[in-house]
C-alpha cells in the first residue's frame, strides 16, 4: 500500500504479509497499531521513500519489540530510501534483523526513540 498522507498504516490480514511505502516530499506522520495475536508470524515492511524524514509512531509505552517508550517513535532519514521489517509476535511488532554485510550506506538510517 502506498501512503501519500499522514495517518494509520493498515495491518496485514491474518495469514499474510504487507508492505507500506511512505511517499511524499513533506514528512508523513504515521501510526501503527499493535498486532493482535492472530497476526503472529505476519511480516510488515515499511519503506521510506527518502524524500522526507517520515515519522512512524507505535503504541505509546509498548514500543518496538515491547521495549517501551524509548523505542516507540521511528524517524526515517531523508536522502535515501530505507526500510524496517517488522514481525508480529505475541501482540507486538518485533524488528527483523538486517545487515549491510560490513559496509555502510550514507543517509540510510531509521532512528528509534
Amino acid at each position: 500500500t502506498s501512503y501519500s498522507a499522514s495517518g494509520a498504516i493498515t495491518l496485514p490480514t491474518v495469514g499474510s504479509d504487507a508492505m507500506a511505502v511512505l511517499n511524499g516530499t513533506a514528512a508523513l506522520t504515521m501510526t501503527l497499531a499493535d498486532p493482535s495475536k492472530d497476526l503472529d508470524g505476519s511480516i510488515l515492511i515499511i519503506v521510506g521513500n527518502g524524500k522526507a524524514a517520515h515519522i512512524l509512531t507505535l503504541s505509546a509505552g509498548i514500543g518496538l519489540g515491547a521495549g517501551g517508550s524509548g523505542v516507540d517513535v521511528g524517524t526515517f532519514a531523508a536522502g535515501a530510501q530505507q526500510a524496517v521489517v517488522l514481525l508480529a509476535c505475541n501482540g507486538v511488532w518485533v524488528p527483523y534483523p538486517s545487515f549491510f554485510g560490513g559496509s555502510s550506506l550514507a543517509n540510510v538510517s531509521i532512528t528509534w526513540n
